[in-house]
């Protein structure tokens, strides 16, 4: 609005501010549905979301570093 020269202090531009601010919230709103659809839609087809787990393996290698050498998860994160 800045940038646009429009002024909030008279009538129209208040108006104009509010229009503006319900397409955003339209816009937002719209992207939501999307989503959520898209979400529904994969999910009916048998996707699972989310990331991968982890094998076992990988599980208990990093449980032994973090309990028994005492890595933080970054120190972790970096050798696995």
């Amino acid at each position: 609005i800045i940038d646009m020269n429009v002024s909030t202090k008279d009538a129209m531009g208040k108006m104009f501010f509010t229009m503006m601010s319900a397409f955003a919230e339209l816009e937002a709103n719209l992207l939501s549905e999307r989503t959520k659809k898209g979400l529904e839609a994969a999910r009916a087809r048998g996707r699972k979301g989310g990331r991968p787990s982890l094998p076992d393996h990988k599980k208990r290698e990093i449980k032994f570093l973090y309990d028994e050498q005492k890595l933080t998860g970054e120190e972790i994160a970096k050798q696995t």
